[in-house]
């Protein structure tokens, strides 16, 4: 019986085991949050599983309805398992539509942050809505999907990147660009020349730029004054990888595990968001290799091997000891510089 489509059934087989809880979950229910209240006056409700695509909408039941006292979106963190649920279906690819989808998909991408632990667009989207009017993001959708028609399962979000970067062939194509902020108005930028305003409309406002590389910039403003700015950069030539270790020391016990992020930058210390080529890691001295990954979920590449592509120009390397010592990491690419760093255990 799906309860979804019948509010009665689920609010009538929820009475009895319902009545001593003091907080009752609901998962993907936040229309029937105001009949449960009318049947279940004491009833407090919390969104425990909803929906990414509709996240504003559940929000705002718990910001007007005092008795729903909150909201937990699936998911928080990537995750191998559920592959392809949170895929984008663009209408040109004429691709079945599933709940799931096929090899080489590996990982669910209904989440807030991905596998190497970077925060994705719908995360930005929902710290402003929590309460960070500081915060901003500006997001593209790739020309070539431009005035195309999406979909998906609502554990998706929109197809955008952070990347102000495109072929050759796409100049001075238009280029779907969203700023999102906790403001009335967002003014959009290019190369210093305002390319206008528009409002905000649930926390977010869209403009068509025609794509020309440099720097594009959002001001979100609330009642004429500026409250936040975010911007992207066309980068230039890839130019070196390099090496940012979360910690750069570990216990000698072969547990503790270290991180290290790799990032291919221009000379100006530009990451290449668009950025796909095969890295190959090099471990020597007291520690020794566990994994390389990147946060794409859609790959063929084994997180065991040495060598793996990047994802938005990053990727993560895995490392532990057993012994005191130095560990030398060491990355390379063709056309770049090498990147290296050094884990003391």
């Amino acid at each position: 019986m799906n309860l979804l489509q019948d509010n009665s059934v689920w609010n009538e087989v929820t009475k009895e085991f319902c009545e001593p809880l003091d907080i009752v979950g609901y998962n993907y229910l936040k229309d029937i949050y105001e009949e449960s209240h009318e049947m279940f006056p004491k009833r407090v409700m919390l969104g425990t599983e909803t929906h990414s695509f509709t996240t504003y909408d559940f929000w705002q039941k718990v910001e007007n309805l005092p008795y729903v006292i909150g909201d937990c979106i699936w998911a928080a963190v990537d995750y191998m398992g559920e592959v392809g649920v949170g895929k984008v279906y663009w209408e040109k690819d004429q691709e079945e539509f599933s709940f799931m989808t096929p090899y080489p998909w590996r990982t669910s991408w209904q989440s807030d942050i991905d596998l190497t632990g970077e925060q994705r667009p719908q995360s930005v989207y929902r710290e402003i809505m929590w309460g960070n009017r500081e915060k901003s993001g500006i997001f593209t959708t790739h020309p070539k999907h431009f005035g195309e028609k999406f979909k998906g399962t609502d554990w998706h979000w929109y197809d955008v990147n952070d990347c102000w970067y495109f072929e050759e062939c796409w100049l001075g194509k238009p280029v779907k660009v969203d700023i999102y902020g906790a403001g009335d108005e967002a003014e959009f930028i290019l190369n210093g020349e305002s390319q206008g305003r528009k409002k905000m409309d649930r926390l977010m406002a869209s403009m068509d730029i025609c794509y020309t590389p440099g720097t594009l910039e959002g001001i979100v403003y609330q009642d004429g004054k500026e409250i936040s700015r975010c911007r992207l950069v066309t980068p230039g030539t890839p130019y070196r990888l390099l090496l940012i270790p979360e910690d750069t020391e570990v216990k000698a016990d072969g547990k503790d595990l270290a991180y290290v992020r790799v990032i291919l930058e221009d000379e100006e210390g530009n990451r290449l968001t668009h950025e796909e080529r095969e890295i190959h890691v090099d471990v020597s001295g007291a520690g020794t290799f566990v994994a390389v990954g990147s946060g794409n979920p859609c790959t063929e590449d084994h997180i065991t091997a040495k060598e793996c592509h990047l994802y938005r120009g990053t990727a993560v390397i895995i490392m532990k000891s057993k012994t005191e010592g130095e560990t030398k990491i060491t990355v390379t690419a063709d056309g770049v510089e090498k990147g290296s760093c050094i884990i003391k255990s």
